[in-house]
């Protein structure tokens, strides 16, 4: 975006807190927990609650990489 006048100034006016933070907690059934912070506010909030939650709840905590093929394979058109 910094080759856009308008925008090159600073990040901003495109992006950072343009729609907020949001921060990730991921709790184990032991209590152990685990912290994420994006961007992307209540639209992401909803995404990671509605749609991307299922590809972790109840999995084996090994399987990240799993996880996270899943999670980025359902978001692609």
């Amino acid at each position: 975006m910094s080759m856009y006048t308008d925008y090159k100034k600073s990040r901003l006016s495109f992006g950072i807190d343009a729609i907020g933070s949001t921060v990730i907690v991921i709790e184990l059934k032991s209590g152990i927990k685990g912290y994420g912070v994006t961007i992307g506010g209540a639209p992401a909030c909803y995404i990671i609650e509605n749609h991307l939650s299922r590809f972790i709840e109840g999995q084996d905590v090994r399987n990240i990489e799993l996880m996270w093929d899943q999670m980025f394979r359902s978001t692609i058109n």
